[in-house]
C-alpha cells in the first residue's frame, strides 16, 4: 500500500491541478524544522500562486510510540535526501525536533490533520482520503509531480515491478528479502513511498496433515484475481504480475503431505458449492448457522412487544423483592424484641421468607438476562449491515524464514461445509 503527505492550508485543492507541490528533500526540511513556515523561498518556488499568512508557522505531526509508517516515511526521506536526512533517522520511532507535534494512531494523525490549520503529518494514503485530507503533489524519481491518487492503483504497484527489474527484490522466493524497499522507485507513474507486505511458510508442510491444504488454498487465494479485487477496499492495491509469480513460484515449491485439496465457490456451483472441502463466499457453516437458529429461539427475539413485556415483568419482581426485603425487616425486629422479652427462639417464619426472596432474586435475575439478550438481539437486526469479506492483508508468499525473526506457523483443522 502507498503511504502519502498531507497537510492543512486552507484554499488548496486536495489532489490534481492546484495541488501542493514539494519534493522529497523540502518535505525532510520541513520535518527536520529547517524549514518552519509556509511562505519559506524554496516552497514559493515550487508553488508561486501559493497563499499564505506571512510568516506562518508549519505545524509538523508525527507519529508517537512504533509506526510502520513512521518507518516506511523515514525509510523514503533517507533514500530521497540523505544529505538531510541520515540514517540515524531512519525507524518505526524516532527522535524528533521539541517543536513539532506528536499525534497517537492513524486516527490520531488523521484528527489533528483535518482540525489543525497549516498543519502538515504523514498516513496511509488510503486513510488519508478516506477522511477527506489534502495531499502534497510529491516528486517521484522520474520528476513527475502527483499525488497518490492520480498515480493510481499502476502507480502504486509499479513500485514492486521497478523493484524487481532493478534487482532490488529478488526474483526467487527462497532468497531473502529482508532488506527489500519499495521506495523512491523509478518509473514515470511510480508512487515513491510504497509498502509491500509478506507471508513467510515453512517448506515443508508434510507434519501439517490436511491442514497444509487449506493453507495452500489460502495462499493460492490472497494472489487470485478474485483475492487480489478484495484490497481495494481496504485501501490497499493488488500487485503486478511478476510479483504474483514469485508468489506462484513459492506456493509451487512447497512440500505437501498426501491431503485433500480445497476448492472455491466465487459463484453458484450447482451440486457442488455444498461438497466438503468447499470455501464458499455464499454458504454458511453449520457452527454459524446453529448460532443463529438458537439465537432467533430465545424469547422475545422477535418482538418489541415481548422485551418490553419482560421488562416490565422485571420491574414488578423487582418491587416485590423490596416489598419483601421490608417484610423481613420487621419480622427480624419483631424477633429480636421477642428474644429480649425472654421468650424467642429463632424458629419462625424468617427461613421461609429469605428462601421465597432467594428465589425471587433469582427469577430477576434470570428474566433480566433474557431481556438484556432480546434487546441485542433487537438492535442486531435493525443495525445490520452486509458482512464485507476477510481483509486480505499479505500479497506475497514467501517459502522460508524471515531473516532475523523466527516466525510460528499455525492452522485450523479443516472444517466441511454443511447446511
Amino acid at each position: 500500500g502507498a503511504m502519502s503527505i498531507f497537510h492543512n492550508i486552507p484554499g488548496i485543492p486536495k489532489t490534481g491541478a492546484g495541488a501542493l507541490k514539494l519534493t522529497g528533500c523540502l518535505i525532510a526540511k520541513i520535518f527536520k524544522r529547517e524549514i518552519k513556515t509556509w511562505d519559506d523561498a524554496e516552497i514559493k518556488a515550487l508553488n508561486p500562486d501559493l497563499d499564505v499568512p506571512a510568516s506562518q508557522n508549519i505545524l509538523v505531526y508525527h507519529r508517537v510510540k512504533g509506526s510502520s509508517t513512521t518507518g516506511g516515511v523515514t525509510t523514503y526521506l533517507h533514500a530521497v535526501c540523505p544529505s538531510v536526512w541520515p540514517g540515524s533517522l531512519v525507524g518505526k520511532e524516532i527522535t524528533w525536533q521539541s517543536d513539532t507535534f506528536e499525534a497517537e494512531g492513524s486516527g490520531g494523525m488523521s484528527s489533528k490533520i483535518a482540525s489543525t490549520p497549516y498543519a502538515i503529518g504523514y498516513i496511509d494514503s488510503g486513510h488519508g482520503h478516506d477522511d477527506g485530507l489534502a495531499e502534497i503533489s510529491l516528486e517521484n524519481k522520474f520528476g513527475k509531480y502527483q499525488t497518490s491518487l492520480e498515480a493510481g492503483a499502476t502507480g502504486i504497484g509499479e513500485a514492486a515491478a521497478q523493484a524487481i527489474g532493478a534487482n532490488v527484490m529478488p526474483s526467487s522466493p527462497l532468497a531473502d528479502f529482508s532488506a527489500v524497499s519499495l521506495h523512491n522507485m523509478n518509473g514515470e507513474q511510480t508512487w515513491p513511498i510504497v509498502a509491500i507486505s509478506y507471508v513467510y511458510v515453512r517448506k515443508d508442510l508434510t507434519t501439517l496433515g490436511d491442514r497444509a491444504c487449506l493453507l495452500k488454498a489460502f495462499l493460492e487465494f490472497i494472489i487470485s484475481d478474485a483475492g487480489q479485487s478484495l484490497l481495494p477496499a481496504y485501501g490497499a492495491v493488488g500487485v503486478p504480475s511478476a510479483v504474483k509469480d514469485i508468489a506462484q513460484k513459492a506456493i509451487d515449491a512447497l512440500v505437501m503431505p498426501v491431503c485433500t485439496e480445497w476448492s472455491f465457490e466465487d459463484s453458484t456451483i450447482k451440486g457442488g458449492g455444498q461438497s466438503d472441502y468447499m470455501i464458499s463466499v455464499k454458504r454458511r457453516d453449520f457452527s454459524e448457522y446453529d448460532r443463529s437458529r438458537l439465537e432467533a429461539s430465545i424469547p422475545g427475539s422477535d418482538s418489541d412487544n415481548e422485551v418490553t413485556t419482560l421488562q416490565a415483568t422485571v420491574l414488578s419482581l423487582q418491587g416485590e423483592v423490596a416489598k419483601l426485603t421490608e417484610d423481613l425487616r420487621k419480622v427480624q425486629e419483631a424477633s429480636h424484641d421477642e428474644h429480649e422479652e425472654g421468650g424467642g427462639d429463632d424458629d419462625g417464619p424468617m427461613p421461609l421468607v429469605a428462601i421465597i426472596i432467594s428465589i425471587l432474586a433469582i427469577l430477576v435475575s434470570t428474566i433480566s438476562m433474557l431481556a438484556t439478550v432480546c434487546v441485542v438481539q433487537q438492535s442486531r437486526k435493525k443495525s445490520a449491515a452486509p458482512q464485507v469479506p476477510a481483509t486480505i492483508i499479505g500479497t506475497q508468499a514467501v517459502v522460508g524464514t524471515p531473516a532475523n525473526d523466527q516466525g510460528s506457523s499455525s492452522a485450523t483443522e479443516p472444517m466441511k461445509n454443511q447446511t
